[in-house]
């Protein structure tokens, strides 16, 4: 029956290694067993094991963690460098897919830019550029309805248009498209 471990801790104390001085302890080893070793169960998902081991106190933070079974029997130690190892070789597959992710995303944003560059040239290819004469044989400065427009849309591609159209040689029509949005 497993009892517990010593914790690292506890061992450089019994040792004197930490100190430097000679094996003086009196007490059983029993009595320097970990209060709180940490236990995980063979079947303990990763992440769940990498949570519990990281949430530990400091004192108890560079022990090795017990491997048990389901009935708690001992099977063995995960060191403290391998956990860290797995931790960080998690991380860094996070960070590659965050990375490709991130291009992925960029990618996508300069085809959204340039498919929306294409579309704002097409609109203002079709604005008018010219205005009906009225009446129709109206020189430059000789008509009597004139015309003209400022477009200026709330982000890059509107979707508001118009058209100006002469019925006869006194009356145009002028229809305003307004799409809803932006207020």
């Amino acid at each position: 029956r497993l009892l517990g471990m010593c914790s690292r801790q506890e061992i450089a104390a019994l040792l004197g290694g930490r100190y430097g001085f000679s094996l003086w302890a009196r007490k059983r080893i029993g009595s320097h067993l970990c209060k709180e070793e940490t236990r995980i169960k063979v079947a303990t998902p990763i992440g769940d094991v990498l949570r519990t081991v990281f949430a530990r106190p400091d004192e108890n933070f560079y022990d090795d963690v017990l491997l048990v079974d389901d009935n708690g029997g001992f099977l063995g130690f995960i060191g403290t460098e391998t956990l860290f190892k797995v931790q960080n070789a998690l991380l860094l597959t996070n960070i590659r897919e965050l990375e490709e992710r991130d291009r992925e995303i960029h990618q996508k944003n300069e085809q959204m830019e340039t498919d929306l560059r294409m579309a704002t040239e097409l609109q203002q290819a079709l604005m008018p550029s010219t205005y009906p004469s009225i009446p129709a044989d109206a020189g430059p400065g000789g008509t009597t309805l004139r015309f003209c427009h400022r477009y200026l849309p709330a982000t890059l591609m509107g979707g508001d248009f118009f058209h100006i159209a002469r019925l006869n040689d006194d009356t145009a029509a002028v229809c305003i498209c307004d799409v809803m949005g932006h207020g």
